[in-house]
């Protein structure tokens, strides 16, 4: 029986890893542009929702509580 130096039992379980897999690069690229073409729509302007004002936004948080109480 030989012995096995650490370097050589390194290698030969990590070769494995460093292969190169055509499938996974493929994949890795898809979804890459996937994720991309995703936060491109999202930062489109035109597809923004606009807020309201400050002040339209406290009076509709008053009415919505003036509403419960009334329900109180």
């Amino acid at each position: 029986m030989r012995s096995v130096r650490l370097r050589e039992f390194l290698l030969e379980n990590l070769a494995g890893d460093l292969e190169y897999h055509p499938r996974r690069a493929i994949l890795y690229l898809a979804l890459a542009v996937v994720t991309h073409a995703e936060l491109a729509e999202l930062s489109n302007p035109f597809q923004r929702k606009s807020l309201l004002s400050i002040p339209n936004q406290a009076a509709q948080i008053v009415q919505d509580f003036d509403a419960v109480s009334l329900y109180l």
